[in-house]
């Protein structure tokens, strides 16, 4: 049992981007574990500060760094959230970030006896075409087809994991929980909610083929709920070493914006986002992306993102219901009008 006396403390890393910062709200909440921070946003970084947290200023990919954080700190648990997410870029920059420094925190976990190491993935490792309700199981058999894709965020998830993996196959006291969370959503989520709402109000937003992809959505309190209940559950021998795919609702692209935007009431014209052809529509962003880039603007969206919108099928969650408990505590409508209430505020 643990001793109730003494708070564990918890290491998060990209403590100041959307779903660690959101973690350590909901830690800062229920107050029974100390909090080590690591961002490399400086802006970030002093917003932590002004919270009272104890956070140090770099990237994971200085091993220095981490190697000082884990000397100066007796951590329990390392929750890793730290990656590029964007769905185009360098692809050595994708993985230097999201297999090389993971797997380096990763062995420093082990080496320090860690109770549970935490690693946030995607159901991106099952690419953009997978089938009905895929499993967890399924990503090997779909990885090739996924590589072949070249997308730098699929393609670092699924190292990552692999790699991983074989640490886990060697150290016996490495308590890893991999969660691959769907389409997380909240008033900070960047590519779901923000930039959305940013084009739209410029006139910009549209779905592609009328908006008939599937989102794997995730409210990021059910994950935060999730990931606590993890933690004060580890070191446990029936979950660790395994994969989980985590989400609440699947719903329509079309049904999710369409909802969203009637209630914000930004479109131009009535309540129905533009639908494009997926063609013509990667062809129009593909101008503006070269458009922005000619003149020294960083650009709104890449014309990849369009196949984050053409995603068919949800994936399946009875893995994380059974093994994890999970529970969608916090409703899609409760989450939707949490959402909605921020921005009409902000709008005011």
């Amino acid at each position: 049992m643990k001793n109730q006396n003494i708070k564990e403390t918890v290491f998060i890393t990209g403590a100041g981007g959307f779903v660690g910062r959101s973690f350590i709200e909901h830690l800062l909440q229920n107050g029974d574990y100390n909090i080590v921070g690591v961002e490399v946003d400086p802006k970030k970084y002093d917003v932590l500060l002004k919270m009272g947290l104890k956070c140090y200023l770099g990237s994971t990919t200085n091993l220095t760094l981490l190697k000082k954080i884990f000397r100066d700190n007796e951590i329990h648990h390392v929750y890793h959230t730290a990656a590029i997410v964007e769905e185009h870029g360098n692809i050595d920059d994708f993985y230097n970030v999201n297999v090389k420094a993971t797997i380096e925190l990763a062995k420093l976990a082990i080496e320090y006896n860690v109770k549970s190491f935490i690693h946030l993935s995607s159901v991106m490792v099952y690419g953009f075409d997978y089938p009905f309700m895929v499993k967890e199981d399924q990503w090997l058999e779909l990885k090739e087809k996924v590589l072949k894709t070249q997308n730098p965020y699929c393609v670092t998830k699924i190292q990552g994991e692999e790699e991983l993996y074989e640490l886990y196959k060697n150290y016996k006291n490495f308590n890893l929980i991999i969660l691959r969370p769907g389409d997380i959503i909240g008033i900070h989520s960047i590519p779901w909610i923000i930039r959305p709402i940013f084009l739209a109000k410029k006139y910009l937003f549209a779905y592609p083929n009328y908006g008939v992809g599937i989102l794997n959505l995730l409210y990021i309190q059910n994950l935060n709920e999730l990931v606590y209940q993890i933690i004060k559950r580890m070191p446990d021998d029936s979950i660790k070493g395994q994969s989980y795919n985590i989400r609440d609702e699947c719903i329509t692209v079309r049904e999710f914006y369409r909802y969203l935007f009637k209630n914000l009431k930004i479109l131009p014209f009535g309540d129905e986002p533009l639908s494009l052809n997926q063609n013509l529509m990667k062809f129009l962003l593909f101008l503006l992306y070269y458009f922005q880039k000619m003149f020294g603007v960083k650009p709104w969206v890449h014309p990849v993102g369009v196949n984050f919108l053409l995603r068919n099928n949800p994936v399946d969650n009875e893995k994380s219901l059974k093994q994890l408990n999970y529970c969608s505590k916090v409703t899609f409508y409760e989450a939707m009008h949490t959402i909605i209430e921020y921005y009409k505020n902000q709008s005011s």
